[in-house]
């Protein structure tokens, strides 16, 4: 109903510390949480970055590597961690700063040259994603189907994006929702891991898209392929009946 699919799978990145783990189930491309914060001083940007360059010998050089910095740092932090960790070799550092901090982000665009700088997880429209691109203030989109809109605005902003050459990776793309999103449009690129290697039940073997040999895949049928059942609601989610 799209218009067809651009890609039969999408290349997988796996969420978490435990980067052993995701070699084991086959992710070629690895996003790790940042723990540390400028309160913490510069030893501690030292230790993350070393701990990069560390994880990049394990991983291999065609892997792909990422950060999520969950929005602690700020511009000066970033630009000087970002020269300390070249060497990692990172392809996007995601959220350093406040969401709402489009100055900073247009600097850091314009100043860090080692890797792309990636935002947009907590933007709500496609009208928040088009003020990031007007303003060169984000180099890779990040949308979240489940918070900005759902599938319309994820075309929309697909959309923007593939106008001004900018790539895509949905937060939670490895979702039935992203995938969605993401096997339709060219502009999307990664898929983010969700469930595949953590704890889970049954509704979130649900909503996690079929994962092979480090990819991602849309679930066949018609819609998103989840068949919310009547045993399953009432198992999961009796207080909806």
């Amino acid at each position: 109903m799209l218009g067809g699919a651009a890609r039969e799978k999408t290349r997988a990145y796996f969420t978490g510390n435990n980067v052993e783990l995701g070699l084991k189930l086959g992710f070629t491309a690895f996003k790790l949480p940042v723990d540390v914060s400028p309160h913490e001083g510069p030893d501690a940007m030292k230790r993350f970055a070393a701990k990069l360059i560390e994880t990049r010998r394990l991983i291999g050089p065609d892997a792909l590597l990422m950060i999520d910095v969950l929005c602690r740092w700020n511009v000066e932090y970033t630009i000087e961690f970002a020269k300390r960790a070249e060497e990692a070799r990172l392809f996007f550092l995601e959220e350093p700063l406040l969401p709402d901090d489009l100055a900073g982000y247009e600097r850091l665009c314009r100043e860090v040259t080692s890797t792309k700088i990636a935002s947009g997880e907590h933007e709500f429209s496609h009208y928040g994603f088009e003020t990031l691109l007007r303003l060169n203030a984000a180099q890779l989109l990040q949308p979240d189907l489940t918070w900005s809109g759902g599938l319309t605005t994820g075309l929309r902003v697909a959309a923007l994006a593939s106008s001004r050459g900018v790539p895509v990776a949905p937060h939670r793309g490895g979702s039935v929702y992203g995938m969605q999103l993401i096997a339709h449009h060219p502009a999307c690129i990664l898929a983010e891991s969700f469930g595949t290697g953590e704890p889970g039940n049954e509704v979130m073997a649900m909503l996690t898209a079929p994962f092979q040999n480090g990819h991602y895949l849309p679930v066949p049928g018609s819609g998103c392929g989840v068949d919310w059942t009547p045993d399953v609601l009432r198992s999961k989610a009796p207080s909806l009946l």
